[in-house]
């Protein structure tokens, strides 16, 4: 007891105000699904809905602090899955993927001098799009580019986490995601959304 009351702060935590800039990138695992368009192959293949159990999904994040709580930014938050199919009658790879393009804000509401200064909240919305493209593979000779179209429309987020200062200018941390599309259903794609954790790293300037 007389130790603990006699040792000095360990400072075992760094706490610090964010700097005016800063650019991060993330990584992580996610689900995902898709309302397939009918009379398409995906749709003749899963039906009218398509869910993927795993995926993955890599984000970018830039943004500029508004004071201590609140920043304003751009934020890119994607999510990919590529499958093979063996049925001769389809083709042989298969890859569906969600991309978003935000305009993005954040609020950190906890005290930046102390524990809960990690804590953030992200949301945006801007320019979401659904990617699915057909690739036979030939056993012999080279591989052709395949078939990809792409479906257009609006997309938000929201996402939520920690971070810990590692550096004076660097922190790391761990968030959770959701992405919702609402597309044009030109081609593949009338909605879909995908959801997931993600490790992040970001750069302070």
């Amino acid at each position: 007891m007389l130790v603990v009351l006699l040792a000095a702060d360990a400072n075992a935590i760094r706490y610090q105000p964010r700097p005016n800039w800063t650019v991060g990138v993330a990584f992580g695992v996610g689900t995902a699904k898709f309302d397939n368009v009918p009379d398409t192959p995906i749709y003749k293949r899963d039906g009218a809905q398509s869910d993927y159990n795993a995926g993955a999904l890599p984000e970018i994040h830039i943004g500029r602090m508004l004071g201590e709580h609140f920043q304003l930014g751009v934020s890119y938050e994607a999510w990919l899955t590529e499958f093979g199919i063996r049925d001769p009658q389809e083709p042989d790879k298969i890859r569906r993927t969600l991309q978003n393009l935000s305009i993005a804000f954040a609020v950190f509401p906890g005290n930046q001098h102390g524990a809960s200064g990690g804590i953030f909240l992200r949301a945006g919305v801007g320019l979401g799009w659904a990617g699915t493209g057909f690739k036979e593979v030939h056993l012999e000779g080279p591989q052709d580019e395949g078939v990809r179209e792409d479906d257009w429309g609006v997309g938000v987020f929201g996402e939520g986490g920690y971070e810990f200062w590692i550096a004076k200018n660097a922190t790391a941390g761990l968030s959770a995601t959701y992405n919702y599309f609402d597309l044009s259903g030109e081609n593949f794609v009338e909605k879909a959304w995908f959801a997931g954790i993600v490790m992040n790293f970001n750069i302070y300037f």
